[in-house]
């Protein structure tokens, strides 16, 4: 089958490996800090719920994972925000599928507790 004959979301659908940068500031402390990692696991999988959306899994070596449920999908690109008005939190997503590279990048906001911006570099498995 080819691929434009695929429904946009189940291009995305599989396992992914690559490498991540991340810059982390502790909003109480003001420590900043900057980290490299390898070996990153990303699975993208339909969303059971809507047909049209995906869910997004990071796993990181440390063993830190981090999870986005409704996931849409517009074309090429995946896109996802959440905010919660309590907490002064954001959650966000954004990524774009060039061939078999996925590149993506990641954003989680708590206005008390920390701040941290990911950008993610993975291929299909």
């Amino acid at each position: 089958m080819e691929e434009e004959d695929l429904d946009f979301p189940q291009k995305f659908i599989g396992t992914y490996k690559g490498t991540a940068q991340e810059n982390y500031l502790d909003t109480k402390s003001g420590t900043q800090k900057d980290t490299a990692y390898t070996n990153v696991l990303v699975t993208i999988g339909r969303n059971p719920e809507v047909d049209s959306q995906v869910y997004v899994t990071v796993e990181l070596p440390t063993g830190r994972i981090q999870n986005y449920i409704k996931v849409d999908v517009i074309g090429s690109q995946l896109s996802f925000l959440m905010t919660g008005r309590g907490c002064g939190c954001m959650s966000s997503l954004e990524a774009t599928l060039q061939g078999s590279v996925l590149t993506m990048s990641l954003y989680e906001h708590n206005s008390i507790l920390a701040d941290s911006r990911m950008e993610l570099r993975v291929t299909k498995q």
